[in-house]
């Protein structure tokens, strides 16, 4: 089949674009086709896992093969996506859709495993973490909202979501212990800080979610960890002054970065009535360490960012 053929052309070519698209195109047909064939969504389901785990073991050989490739990543975030289109639309035909919504989300589970095996093994890959970005937010969605057309959501979606983000934060500061120099991982960090601050923000407008004790103790715990003096928390083992220095400044720019989307969501005017009003506080301190850093070339920390 067409299909065999591009398996057997990305042995060798794996980063032509034209048969990456060529090999999109053909599996719209085909996903399409297992639409019209069959009626009953347990039946659709089994032929798109099977086709999705032969597409994402061919980009797993291809990524292995041929390092950083855009490529393949990209089209391993078509077939999550593929997947999770499908399973909008099955919400929207109000299907009973608890066991595929619990059957999916396994599914997305077992691809962020991966990516953090993956990870841990290629430290500098960027397309890994934009892909694992992808299934996070993808995953975040499914918690958050009770289905593809509403925007409410309760206690339990909420707090699932904020876990999905949380155990990812959780492994990545252990992965910093031990790469504390690696940008990639700093922007992965990034992601996931983005999406539990995005989390909090739709959970602040429901005053049911925004009142309750254990909401706001997660982004307590959240802010003590991602919006603190970095120096408390960050492990540097073993490394030359060089690296010390650029694990620091890493961290201290990460902190700054999370207040600043704070602010652009809106979470800074709830600090104090959560109890972590001296996050400012904190974030102020990094800023001007790194404006008197004179280590740093081209310092634009000089320039003026108020955070009020």
């Amino acid at each position: 089949s067409e299909l065999t053929l591009l398996d057997l052309l990305f042995s060798q070519h794996s980063k032509a674009p034209s048969s990456w698209a060529h090999r999109k195109w053909i599996n719209r047909l085909l996903v399409n086709a297992f639409i019209n064939t069959h009626t009953g969504s347990e039946a659709l389901w089994d032929d798109l896992y099977e086709w999705a785990d032969h597409e994402v073991l061919i980009c797993a050989k291809v990524a292995e093969s041929f390092p950083k490739n855009y490529y393949a990543w990209t089209h391993r975030v078509f077939v999550m996506k593929v997947l999770k289109d499908r399973w909008s639309s099955n919400n929207e035909e109000q299907s009973d859709s608890s066991s595929i919504n619990c059957r999916l989300y396994m599914r997305l589970s077992k691809e962020l495993d991966f990516v953090e095996t993956w990870v841990k093994r290629h430290v500098s890959d960027h397309c890994a973490i934009h892909y694992g970005s992808e299934i996070m937010r993808i995953m975040v969605l499914m918690r958050r909202c009770k289905d593809s057309q509403a925007k409410d959501f309760d206690k339990t979606n909420i707090f699932e979501a904020l876990n999905v983000v949380s155990s990812c934060l959780s492994w990545i500061k252990d992965l910093l212990a031990m790469f504390p120099c690696h940008e990639v991982i700093w922007r992965y960090r990034r992601q996931c800080a983005l999406l539990f601050l995005e989390t909090i923000c739709y959970g602040f407008c429901n005053p049911n979610i925004s009142n309750d004790q254990l909401f706001r103790n997660s982004l307590c715990e959240f802010l003590k960890y991602e919006a603190s003096i970095p120096e408390d928390e960050i492990k540097i083992r073993n490394l030359d002054n060089t690296d010390t220095h650029a694990s620091i400044v890493l961290a201290r720019s990460h902190t700054f970065w999370v207040v600043l989307h704070m602010k652009r969501l809106g979470v800074l005017h709830h600090l104090a009535a959560v109890g972590c009003d001296d996050t400012l506080s904190a974030t102020q301190r990094c800023q001007e360490l790194l404006k008197e850093d004179d280590l740093i070339v081209h310092n634009f920390w000089k320039k003026s960012y108020p955070l009020i």
